[in-house]
């Protein structure tokens, strides 16, 4: 038995795949599912379910919901894993059985790595969770709540992608880390933890000019949509490459660990 979020969501049991509808009973799993093995009042799950605002029924609309997600699991051949205590519902599960947790656990064990300076560990970890993605994340179910749970998880795959890359600088591996950056602030215009890697890439691939084109790019991005200036840890990084001499070595700028972890408090 495996659940997964992190695309399409789906329950596979053996060769049994059962893929999620935009029913009440996907819905009231995937929220369970976003807090495993953590009770769920009545009250947040309503909220959950009708977008803010539950019916008068909502508290026996939920038992039955919840009495209905049951049979329907235990049809999959999967039993006991939705359990009630008092007002609240709560789903069991594990690493194993669950792509979401998987993910999680793998990135908490990269960063341990990194910060034991285990680098080459803690790249191969990172890459590992990052590729139990499958597409956006809870695709499948919709409504303002899941929206917003969505959204949260994309921007853990992004920070988590981000620190991938901070991982492949700190490995050597510039060329490869300059082409996926590229692409991921092309994506993310406004994003400068990406605009300061990929300048740190280019200025380690002797390519300084180019760096600093990016953080103007960046700048003027910044002003021109939101109406502010860059932060202070990439204009320090900005004027760090401006001081080197673009033929010399990068050694006037920090390790990229060590940048990345100047780097975290940027948006």
């Amino acid at each position: 038995m495996r659940f997964y979020l992190l695309g399409p969501i789906e329950i596979r049991n053996g060769h049994t795949v059962s893929k999620s509808t935009d029913s009440l009973n996907w819905k009231l799993l995937v929220t369970l599912l976003l807090e495993p093995n953590h009770a769920l009042s009545i009250n947040y799950l309503s909220t959950a379910l009708w977008n803010d605002d539950p019916p008068t029924t909502a508290r026996q609309q939920v038992q039955n919901i919840a009495s209905e997600l049951r049979r329907r699991l235990s049809r999959l051949g999967i039993e006991g894993i939705i359990c009630r205590t008092g007002d609240s519902y709560r789903v069991t599960s594990s690493t194993q059985s669950f792509d979401l947790m998987e993910f999680q656990n793998l990135v908490h064990q990269a960063r341990i790595s990194s910060k034991d300076n285990h680098y080459g560990t803690a790249l191969s970890r990172i890459r590992s969770a990052l590729d139990l993605w499958r597409g956006a994340a809870l695709s499948g179910v919709s409504g303002y709540f899941f929206e917003r749970e969505a959204q949260r998880l994309e921007e853990f795959r992004l920070s988590s992608t981000e620190e991938m890359m901070a991982l492949e600088l700190t490995m050597g591996n510039h060329e490869h880390a300059v082409c996926e950056l590229r692409k991921l602030l092309n994506a993310h215009p406004s994003r400068q933890r990406l605009a300061a890697l990929l300048m740190l890439a280019l200025h380690l691939t002797g390519r300084s000019v180019d760096a600093l084109d990016v953080f103007m790019d960046l700048r003027n991005h910044m002003i021109n949509h939101l109406g502010l200036g860059p932060d202070t840890a990439i204009k320090d990084l900005h004027q760090a490459i401006l001081r080197a001499d673009t033929s010399a070595s990068p050694r006037h700028v920090d390790p990229p660990y060590a940048l990345w972890r100047r780097l975290t408090a940027l948006a």
